[in-house]
């Protein structure tokens, strides 16, 4: 699946579909001259919220708000906003985080919440809406990230959302892009993008690779002589058996193999040589193409090897890279213009927060962990950093 990092940047701001189903909490309708459509999205992200932190059974959230989260300028930001965004970010993270590391992700969360009102209400003092012309292209690049359909549907489960509420987010960011880009440079400039490839070319050095299938008979660790040897004739066998004319490599993988990539029939795709282990590699880039080895032994045990293609190394060319480097470099843009449009948007603005009706469902006793500076938010906070965790503006 595409990589987390790449999702839609609205939806990042409350970390990975979060604010999924927000609503505005100040209830207000949007301007007549917002048109029929906007006002629909409006009303359907105000029901989702609702019908959602309704189905959310907090008492098994790692934390949730009992009351409002706080009071902007005189309006207060629901509970359900924060609890609907804690249920997502819940499904993210792993088990058995102590309590003081939950400390850090409640506040966190409390701050996305604060940052997704201030930029809706920007943006509906703007007057800023999507076309849906603008909806339906953005939707199809989002789900032109998925391999296949299937993917996209898994994800959607996996997130229990509908691609109804993908589409409210969706037309969120448009407007939030709009808003930067009225007083923020979000355009990558070509000259930019040319100047970067010149001058980091080693980056885009490409080794030789070769593309390969395997067929794995494992060895468990401390096996005796006799099973080695067992395992060794057994691989021995299935070589013979896939070098035989009109033998189906992939078809004797799914049967015969015991890794993990049996289900795909053996194949390990495009591979530089230093990727695999040695005793792998070694003999995979000697192989001809088509060419199937005899039993390698590997710390994992006997493969037998065919290697169906082959790339030389050569430098990726500027055309080839350039659509990774505008989305590297736009994000990067936009990243700085989102934290300096936060800065702007908090500007002589009244910020109230109601700490005491957030509530960490921390286990009674914490497992013992031998780090340092847990007990430290900070310390806590740089260490969430590291792992991908920290931060409201997208990645």
């Amino acid at each position: 699946m595409f990589s987390v990092k790449k999702r839609l940047f609205a939806l990042a701001i409350v970390a990975a579909l979060g604010g999924t189903v927000a609503c505005n909490s100040s209830k207000s309708k949007p301007a007549a001259d917002e048109g029929a459509a906007t006002e629909e999205v409006a009303k359907t992200d105000g029901e989702n919220v609702e019908a959602k932190a309704s189905e959310i059974k907090v008492e098994e959230l790692p934390f949730y708000a009992k009351g409002p989260v706080a009071t902007v300028d005189g309006t207060e930001i629901p509970a359900e906003r924060f609890n609907v965004i804690a249920e997502r970010r819940s499904m993210q993270m792993p088990g058995n985080i102590p309590g003081p590391m939950l400390q850090v992700y409640k506040k966190q969360t409390a701050d996305m919440v604060i940052d997704e009102f201030l930029i809706e209400r920007a943006i509906e003092a703007e007057k800023i809406v999507a076309t849906p012309e603008e909806v339906d292209k953005a939707l199809s690049d989002f789900k032109a990230r998925f391999p296949d359909e299937s993917i996209y549907q898994s994800f959607l489960e996996h997130n229990r959302i509908t691609e109804d509420v993908i589409r409210v987010d969706i037309g969120k960011d448009v407007a939030l892009r709009k808003i930067i880009a009225k007083s923020h440079n979000i355009e990558v400039e070509e000259e930019k993008i040319k100047a970067f490839y010149e001058e980091n070319k080693q980056r885009f050095e490409q080794p030789e690779e070769v593309e390969a299938s395997h067929i794995l008979i494992k060895i468990e660790e401390g096996a005796d002589e006799a099973t080695i040897a067992e395992k060794k004739k057994q691989a021995e066998a299935i070589a013979k058996e896939a070098r035989a004319s009109g033998a189906d490599f992939a078809a004797l993988a799914r049967t015969k193999s015991e890794g993990p990539s049996a289900d795909t029939g053996g194949a390990l795709g495009f591979f530089p040589k230093n990727r695999m282990v040695p005793e792998f590699s070694e003999v995979a880039f000697k192989l001809k193409n088509g060419e199937v080895s005899d039993p390698v032994r590997t710390q994992f045990g006997f493969h037998v090897i065919k290697v169906t293609d082959r790339r030389d190394a050569r430098l990726v060319p500027f055309e080839e890279v350039r659509p990774m480097l505008e989305e590297q470099m736009g994000n990067e843009l936009i990243r700085n213009a989102m934290t300096q449009f936060l800065e702007e948007l908090k500007k002589d603005v009244k910020i109230e927060r109601h700490e005491d009706n957030l509530v960490v469902n921390a286990p009674a006793e914490q497992p013992a962990l031998d780090m340092p500076g847990l007990d430290d938010p900070e310390a806590l906070k740089l260490m969430l950093q590291g792992l991908g965790a920290e931060g409201s503006q997208g990645e």
